[in-house]
């Protein structure tokens, strides 16, 4: 049988009761089922994972997101889409590299389709 990620979100979180914890709504497809195997497989949630999130609405985050884009003209570095909806994409992963977080040499503009594409390599299950 194969699942979609919403049905394995949806499975885990009736597994852990992850639904309780605050700001759950606002991670990626692919925190929420870190943090869900993270409090099914230990019972405790990942404080690094929520901590290290709410780090990214500070304004420090938000200049090197718009420096990031200018650097690299708006473009996906990718595909070379111009405009639309882009992200800033840390090289070195914002979690495991704290030095790095708003070095803008660590960054990287993608569209979203080239975004999923490099975190979905990443995920394992």
């Amino acid at each position: 049988m194969n699942t979609t990620k919403a049905e394995k979100i949806a499975t885990l979180k009736s597994l852990t009761g992850i639904y309780l914890l605050k700001n759950f709504h606002k991670l990626s497809e692919n925190n929420k089922i870190k943090v869900a195997l993270c409090l099914l497989t230990t019972g405790k949630k990942p404080s690094r994972l929520i901590i290290e999130f709410r780090d990214r609405n500070k304004l420090e985050y938000s200049k090197w997101r718009k420096e990031v884009f200018k650097r690299d003209n708006f473009t996906c570095s990718k595909c070379g889409e111009y405009g639309g909806t882009l992200n800033a994409h840390h090289i070195e992963h914002w979690v495991d590299n704290k030095a790095k977080r708003f070095d803008v040499t660590n960054g990287q503009t993608l569209c979203v389709k080239c975004h999923k594409d490099i975190h979905r390599k990443s995920l394992v299950f």
